[in-house]
């Protein structure tokens, strides 16, 4: 009899590959505590081979309770990790992942606009929106080839920030922008700045 995939258990972390989890499933099945906390130790320098990436000693233990369903019984260095749904197990045990709300700019633009509402002085994030504006046109055009316009800009910033703050999108509208076309349109606010020039 043929063994396909899809007659398989489903697989946990696929980093570990398979054979790791059907030892895994063996030593769980040991019923002596003693015999499989020192197959559960072996198993974690194994772990190490395997996946050499894995961040640290304590990540391996979480992972070996992860691969076993939570069901080892074991006596771990380290305390038994609390059980999450499967759908949040990819972020689980990958601390340094964070949802983005607007990958085409980048993971840290949101830390940055978050700083900008700290700047003590309406001016000081007038002046650091201006230049996040320019920034975020700058990778849009960069890494999507794609054109954004203060409207929309402002939209995504509104979007980036924490619930509830408060900072001045509207100063985004004083951009040049352009339509599709390249077309530069001047805004009501540098309309009235050309005007008050004359």
């Amino acid at each position: 009899m043929y063994d396909y995939n899809t007659t398989r258990s489903r697989l946990i972390l696929k980093e570990y590959g398979r054979n790791i989890q059907k030892l895994m499933e063996q030593i769980a099945a040991i019923k002596d505590k003693t015999v499989r906390t020192q197959k559960a130790h072996s198993m974690v320098k194994l772990m190490e081979v395997v996946n050499p990436n894995a961040e640290s000693l304590e990540k391996r233990w979480g992972d070996l309770f992860i691969l076993s369903d939570y069901k080892l019984d074991i006596d771990s260095p380290n305390p038994k990790p609390i059980k999450r749904e499967s759908s949040q197990l990819h972020y689980a045990h990958m601390p340094f992942v964070k949802l983005i709300r607007c990958k085409y700019y980048g993971r840290h633009m949101e830390a940055l606009l978050k700083k900008i509402t700290t700047l003590p002085t309406l001016k000081e994030q007038q002046q650091m929106l201006i230049a996040v504006g320019k920034l975020m046109r700058r990778f849009s055009s960069t890494w999507n080839n794609d054109y954004i316009s203060n409207e929309r800009m402002m939209e995504d910033i509104k979007r980036m920030i924490p619930d509830g703050t408060i900072l001045d999108v509207e100063i985004i509208r004083t951009l040049p922008d352009e339509g599709a076309n390249g077309q530069k349109f001047r805004n009501k606010y540098q309309v009235k700045a050309s005007t008050a020039k004359k």
